[in-house]
């Protein structure tokens, strides 16, 4: 009998490695581990799991996904503003202002030069005995600004010229009392008179004041008031 021709082996295996592949058949999912389309996938997968201060950055040769150091975060400290943007800010003029105008004082020289028509405190029988009158001045406020005059004895109108410097503002006043002087009991008191600063820090002051609570209605004190240079 004539020989049969053998049948042609069917590519079973073939089919078999065919039907194995995965579903995804694109060229990247079936890429192996360490080929480019791989190691992409992995440096996308690696950007997205990071820590949020990285971001990504794509490369426009390679189209690959890098990692990026984000900035750093903002510190709090801002150098300081410029005068223009000081002038908007309430405290900052108010600090201006208060750096600006500082009290204004004035040195004065203050002299006692007198007193006229002073009440007798020291009465006796044969009439010889007057007061001894001493007169005291100060800033008021101030007690550390007090001086005294000398005293006169058996006066009632005393010639002084005493002379004290003193550091005045507005708003201050010169208080002066005149005293008559007596050793053995409390000196008695012949009157006072006070001199408000915005009458003499200008412009000096040299005239009559009349004493208030003299015991008498003519009791005057003399005084000048110059400006130190």
């Amino acid at each position: 009998k004539p020989a049969v021709p053998a049948k042609a082996a069917t590519p079973a295996k073939a089919e078999t490695a065919s039907s194995e592949l995965p579903k995804d058949s694109s060229p990247e999912a079936a890429a192996p581990l360490n080929s480019p389309a791989a190691g992409t996938q992995s440096g996308i997968t690696s950007a997205k799991t990071s820590t949020p201060e990285v971001v990504e950055s794509t490369s426009p040769s390679r189209g690959e996904t890098d990692a990026v150091p984000a900035k750093a975060p903002f510190s709090g400290q801002t150098t300081e503003p410029s005068e223009a943007l000081r002038e908007g800010n309430p405290s900052a003029q108010s600090e201006k202002v208060s750096a600006s105008s500082p009290e204004t004082f004035k040195k004065v020289l203050i002299s006692i030069l007198g007193a006229k028509k002073l009440r007798n405190a020291d009465w006796s029988l044969t009439g010889r005995d007057k007061s001894d009158p001493y007169c005291i001045c100060k800033v008021r406020g101030k007690p550390e600004t007090q001086f005294q005059t000398e005293v006169v004895k058996d006066n009632l109108d005393p010639t002084w010229n005493s002379v004290m410097e003193a550091s005045v503002k507005d708003g201050d006043f010169l208080d002066f009392e005149v005293f008559d002087e007596d050793p053995l009991k409390k000196d008695d008191f012949l009157g006072k008179v006070s001199l408000p600063a915005k009458d003499f820090k200008d412009k000096g002051f040299d005239g009559v004041l009349d004493l208030a609570d003299a015991g008498k209605d003519d009791a005057k004190l003399i005084v000048k008031i110059s400006l130190v240079p």
